[in-house]
């Protein structure tokens, strides 16, 4: 035990007046940080207050508010781990208050990536951009502040600018139908370095093991979460134009270095963070052009129908304006390995291609005249179009079921060396003119018509497809001869009678004809459609649902832009008036198009009742269509079904 004497004491005189001053510092730094958080609350005023802030566009934007069945919020997201409040998922004021104390709690060294400046770094921007006092602390507070992940996230520069990237639509899986919308953050590093730029891409989680109408039952009722993941370009690259042969196009945005940095702020975000995914609305498109839509009087996501498109979403932001100038600055096409193929082909001459398809099909070698005649240049063309479409052809599987090219592929690639270098059909190129996704016609469409019956007198007839393209108007990024309609509804009204004549639920028809004429490319064709339409012209109150398909031959014809397809196939239908449950088809289709638009159809189809052979029905059809206008078209449609009609439409696109 210690015992002081009265000369080691504290005199009072000594240590009560110090004790005093160090009290006093302690309550004024208290006082001070309190003054500071109480300023970021207070001076959140009118437009300052917390109030106000807190209901503003830009905050509900960054927490994804949307508003409910009662005119109540709650937030789009459900990961908790997203809010700061545990009620913030529907109440703004309290999440805003969360954050600006969370904002203003000190760094704890090695846990930095937890305070909530790392986490919620557009939240922290915008803020301070209307709250001058929280900018000044914050400054001070996290002067030496690093985010450790954030920074690896988005690269310890961040990106130099912005892209919107749009894959083409893809029948071959339901789920890219539409096309496919991501993000793309560019370093802007020149030479090929662009395939390691970041990506943000929204789509369905844990859809593992589910077959495409399970994918689409589930995606429409929304029973998946939806979320963004990163994906480094290169990725999207090879899968959409090596592997599914589809274009990627990049609108590239004019943006400045603070709205990269917001943007790309936000992206951070919600990364990772999960959504409810909806098929027709909460969907790539809807959340990609949400997040454009934090940039103060840009307007992403199209108002006009009540689900979202990739195509629309394109369309809607090459239209947008910022600071007084278009928010896309440069459209670029990175073409697939299909369009390269086709791009090469077409610049040699008819004397090389047809040279180039007896090597394809065997029939003469490389070292041999047809190809040694042409001068070493055109040789070397030759050459870069055989490797391009030995590698768009490659069908061979090795053991571990990976597709692999063939012998031929490397000894076309040895011939290559030993000639000089070439142009090649560059990776990034500029488009077409009228050939990039926003220069086609909006997808909805609603037309109306007037015609004549034989027998029946006049016919007036509606027609309202909400979804998306037939074969006679697919255009602008879309699959040529092509279709893809959802809710194609068509009344007709006849002798004060009105009823449907066809409703297609689901309707899509794919033909390929062969471009080049090389073995292996195109020639295929598929249909299949589910609906509800009249037996024949000539009968009423007769509609049947059908379930239909058919395997097409297609070839292309002499006339250029024109091709013939030939189909078998059958189908399930209720058995209405005797027709028999089941039937086979026969079908033969010509079509053209012209130079201007224009595009004509013609068919012939049979349909035999596997029960009822006798019941054989034949079916013809011409159909014309020319565009008046980006938004509006002209039809003329002549028809035999039991009886002929003759109908005239109009169509406006929306």
């Amino acid at each position: 035990m210690v015992f002081l004497s009265q000369q080691n004491a504290p005199s009072g005189a000594f240590f009560w007046p110090r004790a005093r001053r160090f009290l006093g510092l302690a309550v004024g730094l208290l006082l001070c940080w309190h003054a500071v958080a109480q300023s970021a609350t207070a001076q959140l005023g009118d437009p300052g207050s917390q109030a106000g802030l807190a209901q503003s566009a830009t905050w509900h934007r960054l927490l994804h508010y949307e508003r409910t069945w009662n005119g109540q919020v709650l937030s789009a997201i459900h990961s908790p781990e997203f809010f700061l409040d545990p009620q913030g998922a529907s109440d703004p004021t309290a999440e805003l208050a969360a954050t600006l104390r969370a904002l203003q709690l000190p760094l704890v060294r090695g846990q930095e990536d937890q305070h909530a400046a790392c986490r919620f770094p557009a939240r922290r921007a915008w803020l301070e951009s209307r709250l001058p006092e929280l900018q000044r602390a914050l400054r001070t507070e996290l002067q030496a502040l690093h985010c450790p992940a954030f920074e690896e996230w988005g690269g310890a520069a961040g990106p130099a600018s912005i892209s919107l990237m749009f894959a083409n639509g893809y029948l071959g899986n339901p789920a890219s139908y539409y096309g496919h919308l991501f993000l793309k953050f560019n370093s802007e590093k020149g030479g090929q370095s662009y395939l390691l730029d970041r990506t943000e891409n929204f789509g369905a989680l844990d859809v593992k093991g589910d077959n495409p109408v399970q994918y689409i039952v589930k995606a429409l009722v929304g029973s998946y979460d939806g979320g963004f993941s990163q994906i480094d370009f290169f990725y999207h690259d090879a899968a959409y134009t090596e592997n599914e042969f589809r274009d990627l196009w990049e609108y590239r945005l004019d943006l400045t270095p603070q709205e990269t940095r917001f943007i790309t702020a936000h992206a951070w975000e919600i990364h990772r963070k999960r959504y409810t995914y909806y098929f027709f609305h909460d969907n790539c498109a809807y959340r990609v052009a949400e997040l454009l839509e934090l940039l103060d009087g840009v307007q992403a996501v199209p108002r006009s129908a009540p689900w979202v498109i990739p195509q629309a979403v394109v369309a809607e932001v090459a239209k947008q304006s910022l600071r007084g100038k278009p928010l896309v600055k440069q459209r670029l096409l990175h073409p697939s390995r299909q369009s390269r193929l086709y791009q090469r082909f077409a610049g040699l001459n008819a004397e090389q291609q047809q040279a180039l398809q007896s090597v394809a099909a065997g029939a003469v070698g490389l070292d041999e005249g047809a190809v040694r005649r042409q001068p070493v240049q055109d040789q070397a063309r030759m050459v870069d179009t055989l490797l391009d479409y030995y590698q768009f052809t490659r069908n061979s599987v090795d053991a571990s079921g990976e597709k692999r090219l063939p012998a031929e592929y490397y000894a076309a690639l040895k011939a290559r060396l030993d000639l000089p270098p070439s142009a090649s059909a560059t990776k990034e190129a500029p488009p077409q003119v009228g050939a990039a996704p926003d220069a086609g016609h909006p997808p909805g469409w609603l037309q109306l018509g007037w015609g004549t019956q034989e027998g029946g007198g006049t016919v007036q007839t509606l027609r309202i497809r909400p979804a998306y393209y037939d074969d006679l108007d697919s255009e602008a990024a879309q699959p040529a001869w092509s279709g893809l309609s959802m809710g194609d509804l068509q009344l007709e009204r006849q002798a004060d009678t009105v009823q449907v004549k066809r409703l297609d639920i689901v309707a899509i028809n794919s033909h390929r004809p062969s471009v080049t004429g090389l073995p292996g490319d195109g020639g295929y064709g598929w249909v299949a459609r589910f609906g509800l339409e009249k037996q024949s012209l000539a009968c009423s109150d007769c509609q049947v649902w059908r379930l239909q398909s058919d395997y097409r031959k297609v070839v292309s014809l002499p006339s250029r832009n024109a091709m013939l397809a030939v189909g078998v196939g059958g189908g399930l239908q209720s058995n209405r008036n005797d027709a028999g449950p089941t039937f086979a088809s026969f079908v033969v289709k010509a079509s053209k198009r012209f130079d201007g638009g224009s595009h004509l159809n013609l068919s012939h189809e049979v349909k035999s009742p596997l029960d009822r052979p006798e019941a054989t029905r034949h079916a013809d059809s011409l159909e014309w269509r020319t565009p008046l206008a980006r938004a509006l078209d002209f039809r003329v449609m002549w028809e035999r079904d039991g009886v002929a009609r003759t109908t005239i439409g109009l169509g406006a696109y929306w």
